[in-house]
């Protein structure tokens, strides 16, 4: 039985650009519970190399992150330009806490070239805020939120397309009418996201849900990554998902190469990805079975599932 993708590259790349500390703790995110010493960057020169490993005309979705606020880097926004320099046609997606943005950022985001930003607001009110990320900084994000707007605005640009995102908890129950109403005229598109416990690295039960019997968490469903994703991290290093990219716990049992040795058109049909897919299908990857992310609802999990071998994206030979 042979797992292979009909794609000749994947539809989506995840680079992530440094390990840092994030200037947020939000109850969701590892970067709440870990503290790096120092902060390694992914050089220009591998960046470039991973753009310039992405065909050329291809339509592809690449997400640029130092999986924390990028705003903490100095220069973010060069990752997002060289990419669309070495590849105009990609679609550059970057998320942000929107505490560090300011009028020259937003000037910056409007002429960079980037075609989506995800603005990662979460709450509706101070307080919730305040007990989700740590900092009293609601207002600022909110005025943040206004100035992108206006900016963006001002130029008579479409782009960057932004998405404004509220987090299914306790907390937001039944708010979202509300928010959407609110932030509608801001931003080009409003979302409740879902939340689940990416690569099993929070305790989300408590720490966002309060105890309370909250959206159970799926760990035994398929994961879409394999079949859709690669990921680059800081250090060039491949991976076939960004939990896997970013997590030390994984070390190199998932690492499937480095973008200085192997091309990325290789690592996404060789034989490796292929395990790697055959044992998330049959969930037999013990270095998976910690991660509940599973990058899909759990309904559109057991949806992808059923579809899986009917699919184009998939071959049984």
């Amino acid at each position: 039985m042979k797992f292979t993708p009909s794609t000749e590259f994947p539809d989506e790349l995840n680079i992530i650009t440094a390990l840092l500390n994030c200037n947020l703790h939000c109850r969701m995110c590892l970067q709440a519970y870990k503290t790096y010493k120092g902060r390694q960057v992914m050089s220009m020169e591998d960046f470039r190399l991973t753009m310039e490993n992405v065909p050329q005309g291809k339509a592809i979705k690449v997400g640029i992150s130092p999986f924390a606020e990028p705003f903490t880097m100095k220069g973010f926004l060069d990752y997002v330009r060289v990419a669309k320099e070495i590849r105009p046609e990609a679609y550059i997606t970057v998320n942000t806490n929107l505490v560090l943005m300011d009028e020259a950022i937003s000037r910056e985001l409007v002429e960079c070239g980037l075609d989506r930003i995800v603005l990662s607001l979460n709450v509706d009110n101070r307080e919730d805020f305040e007990w989700f990320t740590g900092k009293d900084d609601y207002d600022l994000a909110c005025a943040n939120i206004r100035t992108l707007s206006r900016v963006r605005s001002e130029a008579g640009w479409a782009l960057p397309q932004t998405m404004i995102q509220l987090i299914k908890m306790p907390r937001t129950e039944g708010r979202f009418p509300d928010f959407q109403r609110g932030w509608e005229s801001y931003v080009d598109r409003v979302i409740l996201r879902d939340l689940d416990d990416q690569a099993a690295t929070v305790n989300l039960e408590k720490e966002v849900f309060e105890g309370v019997d909250y959206a159970p968490i799926q760990g035994n469903l398929i994961c879409q990554s394999p079949w859709l994703s690669l990921t680059v991290n800081w250090k060039g290093d491949i991976y076939p998902c960004c939990s896997a990219g970013f997590n030390d716990w994984h070390d190199t049992a998932l690492k499937l190469g480095n973008i200085r040795e192997d091309k990325l058109v290789d690592v996404w049909k060789s034989s490796a990805m292929e395990t790697v897919r055959e044992n998330q299908y049959f969930n037999a990857d013990p270095n998976c079975g910690r991660c509940k992310h599973k990058g899909l609802s759990p309904a559109d999990a057991r949806s992808f599932e059923r579809n899986l071998l009917k699919s184009s994206a998939l071959q049984l030979l």
